[in-house]
């Protein structure tokens, strides 16, 4: 997939995931309701950096075209996925503006990204 197609899939995943907070009747009282919406653009723009990130560690550039290593494979996704889980449980102390605004979109724009490369046809490495 091409970088424009990362960007707007961490776009996608980082706004949903931003947004969950003004959905979810349980997880909105936990988040300041001072600054509401401020955190929707900041969980977009995390996202999308989060999204490229993976291609920015590992340059199709530098590498070739068989560019992904470790950032692109298995064991980083399924890092990522329990530490998106435990922020989501509440298991790492964090607070909830952070986690829902910052945190949980750019695991989700990174994963964006890994879920995206694994159907292709070079798919991802194990590790």
């Amino acid at each position: 997939m091409r970088a424009s197609g990362h960007r707007r899939l961490g776009f996608i995943a980082g706004g949903a995931v931003g947004a969950v907070p003004y959905v979810v009747a349980r997880i909105a009282p936990l988040m300041d309701k001072t600054k509401p919406l401020i955190w929707i653009p900041i969980a977009v723009t995390a996202g999308v950096t989060a999204a490229a990130l993976p291609d920015v560690i590992e340059s199709a550039k530098q590498r070739g075209p068989n560019h992904r290593a470790f950032f692109h494979s298995w064991v980083v996704l399924i890092g990522i996925a329990i530490t998106g889980y435990m922020l989501y449980k509440g298991r790492i102390p964090l607070d909830q503006n952070i986690s829902w605004g910052l945190v949980l979109p750019a695991i989700a724009g990174y994963a964006s990204h890994l879920i995206a490369d694994w159907w292709t046809p070079k798919g991802l490495p194990i590790i």
